[in-house]
This record gives C-alpha cells, structure tokens and sequence, in this order.
C-alpha cells in the first residue's frame, strides 16, 4: 500500500520533467518493510524512517532510496544502534556505534 500525504508538483519547460515531492506512507505485507517521510519523483528522498523486515528501525536522511546524511540505526531486540553519517546506504564518516546487549 502506497499513501502520499502531501504533494506538490513542478514542471520545468526546459527539459519538460516533472518533479514531485512530499510526505510517504508505504506498506509491503509481502516484505513487512514501512516507510514514513519525505520522496521525490516516486522514490524515497528526504527525512524519513524506514522500518525493516527484521524490526530494526532506520531514522534519517535519505538520497535517492539510499541512507545518506545524518541517521540512526536502532537493531531489532535492542541489539544495539549507530548514529552518525551515512553515504551510498554504508556507514561513513563519524558516528557512533553500540552494542546494547553486553
């Protein structure tokens, strides 16, 4: 199930694309995948959290469906958690990483 909250839409004669953006709510029963936040063109772009298939729990920035920017990764069962920066769906740069099981 895919809902758009919000929406605005843009046209840019030069190049007649169509870009839109605004808030997402999706749902995959077949994956037990759920996103909340912000898309542009039909893709996931923007603040958003992502819950996985696991249960692990994704809040942040995202590029073009991939975690890129600022986030925080919460690992189902409270395994543990990262914040800190992401790029290209990897974590990059600074952050900080914790195992809460020990």
């Amino acid at each position: 199930m895919l809902v758009y909250t919000s929406h605005t839409q843009s046209t840019h004669t030069h190049t007649h694309t169509v870009y839109s953006t605004g808030t997402m709510l999706w749902l995959s029963h077949a994956t037990r995948l759920s996103y909340i936040g912000g898309w542009q063109d039909g893709t996931i772009h923007g603040h958003g959290e992502m819950t996985y298939t696991d249960g692990s729990v994704y809040t942040g920035w995202w590029a073009w469906q991939k975690r890129c920017g600022h986030g925080r990764l919460v690992l189902s069962g409270g395994r543990g958690m990262y914040v800190g920066a992401w790029e290209g769906d990897k974590r990059n740069g600074y952050g900080i990483s914790d195992n809460l099981t020990k």
